[in-house]
């Protein structure tokens, strides 16, 4: 490696000796020199080994330990929490029981034995006559399956 062909400072490796990754290597001794005699090779090692020296500096604080957390805070969490599991228990234990819309289901649900596949009209074909829910059209079943559930009614209109 000859001196020549470093008057264009490598900020690269510049960087790599500031860091110390070309300790014990022959361009340590190299970069060494360049930094002590070429003027553009000074002048880069002036602006890039403070801003080395803050990154590590940052990089050690990452290392430290974070502040603590207020004890009432983590109380509070851990009250909200278990406020939140015992709710779940709960509702799992009960079902939708007590849930709003579970209630106006159970008493819509009454009626739907009215709303059942079976009492729909015989217009309820289409014009050759096969049944439009049916399954498979060559079985010669219905398809149906039963009665649909009542659905909850809300909204606003």
């Amino acid at each position: 490696m000859s001196a020549g062909r470093f008057r264009e400072v490598d900020h690269d490796l510049l960087a790599d000796y500031l860091g110390g990754a070309l300790d014990g290597t022959p361009q340590e001794r190299v970069v060494a020199r360049l930094v002590n005699e070429e003027p553009a090779w000074v002048e880069a090692y002036t602006l890039l080994a403070p801003a080395v020296a803050g990154v590590r500096a940052d990089l050690a604080a990452w290392g430290e330990p974070g502040p603590e957390m207020p004890a009432a805070v983590t109380d509070r969490i851990v009250a909200a929490l278990a406020h939140a599991a015992s709710a779940d228990s709960r509702a799992s234990a009960t079902g939708a029981a007590g849930h709003p819309l579970a209630d106006e289901a159970t008493s819509a649900d009454a009626g739907a034995d009215a709303l059942a596949f079976d009492n729909l009209p015989p217009a309820a074909t289409d014009p050759s006559g096969r049944d439009p829910v049916d399954a498979d059209p060559g079985s010669g079943g219905t398809g149906r399956s039963g009665p649909v559930p009542a659905q909850p009614l809300g909204g606003t209109g």
